[in-house]
C-alpha cells in the first residue's frame, strides 16, 4: 500500500512494527504548531521531496533520535511543552 500522494516502487515497502506498516523516516525537516498540535515535516527514506509530509509528534516515537537531532540543530523550533499549572495562572488574574 502506497503512502497517499506518493509513488511506490519495489524498494519503497513499509516495514512491520508491532503488526503495523511503518515507513522509515530519513530526516526531520521542520516543526510547527498546527491546531494546538506539535507536528514535524518528515522526509521519508526512498521518497523524493514530493513525498515529504507533516506528521503529529506523537506518531514519531520510532524516530526520537532524529527529532532530537532536529531540535539540536534548530533550537528555535517549536517543541513539546511541559505540563503547565493553570490554577496558578488563573489565580494571578
Amino acid at each position: 500500500m502506497a503512502r497517499p500522494g506518493c509513488l511506490q516502487t519495489s524498494t519503497t515497502k513499509p516495514v512491520q512494527v508491532n503488526g503495523k506498516e511503518e515507513y522509515t523516516v530519513k530526516k526531520i525537516l521542520d516543526g510547527r504548531l498546527f491546531r494546538c498540535q506539535l507536528q514535524y515535516k518528515v522526509h521519508w527514506k526512498r521518497y523524493g521531496a514530493a513525498g515529504d509530509s507533516w506528521k503529529p509528534a506523537a506518531s514519531l516515537d520510532h524516530a526520537s533520535t532524529l527529532v532530537k537531532k532536529f531540535h539540536r540543530n534548530n533550537p528555535e523550533a517549536p517543541c513539546k511543552l511541559a505540563a503547565m499549572n493553570f490554577e496558578f495562572l488563573a489565580a494571578s488574574f
